[in-house]
């Protein structure tokens, strides 16, 4: 059986790459094909595999600034054939346009449908001036031919129940939940370095809707420790914002990362995420979340994990902070409660699903 592995672009290893990855181990011998790919990165993360690219990588800022290309992109993957017996599609742009191309079964594991379609004020840093006047009034065209291949899908897996929802509402279509795979730590959270003063910890891309801001504003309020790690076009705004007790990071490697989330008092996630993989990895090393209760945290935070909040404001966030400080956590259930996110768990259903999907092809013939 020829299966063919389908993902946006792979020029950097973020949330829905993690995904790809593990498809890969999956399908060790499935042919992979991707929008764009930084030569570099595929052979480094998938080593012996082969990886197609629809555009080439040498076109001009086509690996940092992917978004200049994004019409090119979708009509790529719109006019792309493959045959294959199954495809399995890793998509949040236009990667699931394949199905109306393909001979095969297709699988589509949606981490979210395509954004600029259907939640713009997301991703309206992307755009300025005149293209995002344009790009408004084309939206309702946008969705129309976004919605047509999900129909064409064989089987659609959603990446949480936000997701599913999505797809219901957007694209007329039911969905399967199937969590992304998260990397769990093994690292007991009762480090010898604990710091000398407890901090709350912000991490993630810096843009305006992961509501950083109500984070800043949140501990200023209250006089607590912030430290945010990550970069991002919103970084020059927030430090405006910043009092004395908050504390910009950058970017961090591994190691430093592990550390500031073992170390951490709580995970500050003000955010609405389709998923938000920040949160379970924070878990894995026993720290808990405050959350606003929207979006797939409602998969992942439990009332034993931290705290879930409704009010998307500052003083929201202050508030939940508060009713957090006077509870306590048990580090070995969080970390036990993460572990259903773990990687093994996200291959052995995905085969399954596989296995169904195809056995139901040959019952019908």
């Amino acid at each position: 059986m020829k299966i063919v592995l389908v993902h946006e672009w792979l020029t950097n290893v973020a949330g829905s790459e993690k995904v790809l990855l593990q498809m890969a181990k999956v399908f060790p011998d499935a042919e992979i094909v991707v929008g764009v790919a930084d030569p570099a990165l595929a052979r480094d993360v998938l080593p012996g595999r082969r990886v197609r690219s629809l555009l080439s990588p040498s076109l001009p800022g086509i690996l940092t600034h992917w978004a200049r290309y994004a019409p090119l992109l979708w009509l790529a993957w719109r006019f792309c054939k493959i045959d294959a017996d199954l495809v399995v599609v890793s998509s949040h742009f236009g990667g699931h346009q394949v199905c109306h191309r393909t001979s095969g079964k297709t699988i589509v594991y949606y981490h979210t449908p395509m954004r600029i379609a259907w939640k713009f004020e997301m991703e309206k840093h992307r755009v300025s001036g005149p293209a995002a006047r344009l790009l408004r009034t084309l939206i309702p065209a946008i969705q129309y031919v976004d919605r047509l291949p999900a129909s064409k899908a064989s089987r659609r897996i959603a990446n949480s129940t936000e997701t599913q929802t999505r797809i219901r509402d957007y694209y007329g279509c039911d969905s399967e939940v199937l969590y992304p795979p998260v990397e769990i730590s093994s690292m007991p959270s009762d480090s010898n370095s604990k710091p000398s003063e407890p901090y709350y910890l912000c991490f993630g891309r810096l843009v305006d809707y992961k509501r950083v801001d109500h984070a800043i504003l949140a501990c200023n309020q209250l006089d607590r420790r912030l430290v945010i790690v990550g970069t991002g076009p919103a970084e020059k705004s927030l430090r405006t914002l910043a009092g004395s007790r908050i504390q910009f990071m950058g970017q961090v490697n591994d190691a430093a990362k592990v550390q500031l989330m073992t170390n951490a008092t709580a995970l500050v996630f003000p955010g609405l995420e389709d998923f938000g993989i920040v949160p379970v990895e924070a878990m894995s090393h026993g720290v808990p979340v405050i959350a606003l209760g929207k979006g797939g945290v409602l998969d992942t935070v439990t009332p034993s994990t931290g705290v879930l909040y409704d009010d998307a404001t500052p003083s929201g966030l202050a508030q939940a902070i508060e009713k957090f400080e006077l509870k306590s956590f048990d580090p070995k259930h969080i970390r036990s409660h993460a572990s259903k996110f773990a990687e093994i768990n996200f291959r052995s259903r995905l085969a399954d699903i596989v296995s169904t999907t195809m056995a139901s092809d040959d019952l019908a013939r």
